[in-house]
């Protein structure tokens, strides 16, 4: 089963343009994307999931999601259904 990863992040005019920038350039796989504006403790926030496509290697997620921290400042970040292949390269 796939993994699912569920972002809120500050609502901005140009996130949504910014993270489908960013998760392009990803060396992850990503098989579905979806995002809508909500509200989350009285802010404006944009919610993004991304499912990945499998096998997703550890090292390559752990990069995403450091990146995706440096980036975006995540208000939260949520990893659901860790199914993942151990990097065969080693």
């Amino acid at each position: 089963s796939a993994s699912t990863l569920t972002v809120l992040v500050k609502d901005n005019d140009d996130v949504v343009t910014r993270l489908k920038e960013f998760l392009n350039e990803s060396k992850v796989l990503i098989t579905a994307l979806e995002y809508k504006h909500q509200m989350y403790e009285g802010e404006k926030v944009t919610k993004i999931v991304v499912v990945f496509g499998t096998p997703t290697l550890i090292i390559e997620l752990n990069e995403f999601l450091a990146n995706l921290d440096k980036e975006f400042s995540p208000i939260q970040c949520k990893l659901s259904n860790e199914t993942y292949v151990k990097n065969k390269r080693l």
